[in-house]
């Protein structure tokens, strides 16, 4: 039951879960009382069982669940903000889980983040802007804080510019992966690391954990 995502309210223990979005009036009513709770300044923990372990992190505020997938060796789930949806968004907040990967010796932190830092830049090599920000630990396992961005980046609805926050983690079997994506208005010029913008958003879903 990979894709089972609860949602803990820390300070009465209140419990919602999502089962793959099972009846639309349903899963509304469970995303709307989770942004509720969050909205009103409560702390919301999401617990999500991806392959071989559980992943925790404080839910974001004023986001809410809109996709959630499994598909051979991949885990996806994705929230956008209220109003917002997959498709058109100016926000994403995602978990993706990467099966088996840790098994690989070939297989690090830092190469794993590096891929998406050089898959970006051939997206954008003229307003490309990335790098790691920090290495840390998640418990016992490696984790690595990456930032990488687009000034002007062409998709199925548009062109804007595009940032995003990830979060590496090398767990016992799998990779974990958690982002948090921003789209602006394109530009030219490169899009670089604003400390201000982004070191709260990684705060606030702080702390992560493996289980």
């Amino acid at each position: 039951m990979n894709n089972i995502n609860i949602f803990v309210h820390v300070k009465k223990f209140f419990l919602l879960t999502l089962l793959s979005l099972t009846g639309m009036a349903e899963a509304q009513s469970l995303q709307d009382k989770l942004y509720d709770v969050n909205e009103q300044g409560k702390p919301v923990v999401s617990v999500t069982h991806v392959f071989s372990q559980n992943v925790a992190f404080n839910y974001p505020k004023g986001f809410v669940p809109a996709f959630s997938n499994v598909k051979d060796n991949l885990y996806t789930q994705e929230h956008v903000l209220k109003g917002q949806t997959v498709e058109t968004w100016t926000q994403m907040f995602s978990l993706r889980g990467f099966k088996d990967f840790s098994k690989n010796p070939n297989i690090t932190v830092n190469n794993f983040g590096g891929r998406f830092l050089a898959m970006s830049e051939q997206i954008c090599p003229k307003s490309y802007f990335g790098g790691k920000l920090m290495d840390f630990k998640v418990g016992n396992y490696d984790a690595a804080l990456w930032f990488f961005s687009c000034g002007s980046i062409k998709h199925a609805n548009g062109i804007n510019s595009e940032s995003t926050m990830m979060v590496v983690l090398k767990a016992e079997n799998d990779f974990y992966n958690i982002q948090w994506a921003e789209r602006g208005a394109p530009q030219n010029s490169p899009m670089e690391f604003d400390k201000n913008k982004w070191l709260p958003r990684f705060t606030a879903i702080m702390p992560i954990k493996i289980l």
